[in-house]
């Protein structure tokens, strides 16, 4: 998860929130999985796994942890239980030619991703302003 601290390191958004809910922005990011699984390179690649392991750690976190299940409000520990089901429904593809219909077409896939996106919305991240900074912070 160190490699994730990094990646949040500059965004406004990703200060905002506890950095244990921030890795669920790329997993809540179509913008951001087409660049880094569907058009990864060597040095800048997310693994569909990680992403899925994050989202379980999260899940795991808010039902095991009290000092974690007590800073979200109901509804946020609801959206994120929901993960769980939604997570176990997802096939990765064998290899990395599988990986463009996974991101772009894959029925769990897709509702994952706009749950992981709802949790975001109800935590109070701001993903599209993430966004905006995490590819400004690539350009540049």
């Amino acid at each position: 998860m160190n490699w994730l601290r990094k990646l949040f390191g500059g965004s406004k958004s990703a200060d905002s929130m506890p950095p244990r809910y921030n890795c669920l922005a790329y997993l809540a990011s179509l913008d951001m999985q087409r660049r880094y699984i569907v058009h990864a390179t060597r040095d800048e690649y997310l693994l569909p796994e990680e992403l899925l392991s994050d989202a379980c750690a999260v899940v795991r976190q808010v039902r095991t942890r009290p000092q974690d299940r007590a800073v979200v409000s109901a509804r946020a520990a609801k959206a994120i239980f929901a993960l769980e089901p939604l997570v176990d429904a997802v096939v990765l593809p064998p290899d990395r030619d599988g990986l463009q219909h996974l991101v772009e077409r894959d029925p769990a896939w897709r509702a994952l991703r706009e749950q992981a996106a709802r949790c975001l919305d109800i935590l109070g991240f701001d993903l599209a302003e993430w966004e905006r900074a995490e590819i400004s912070r690539h350009v540049a």
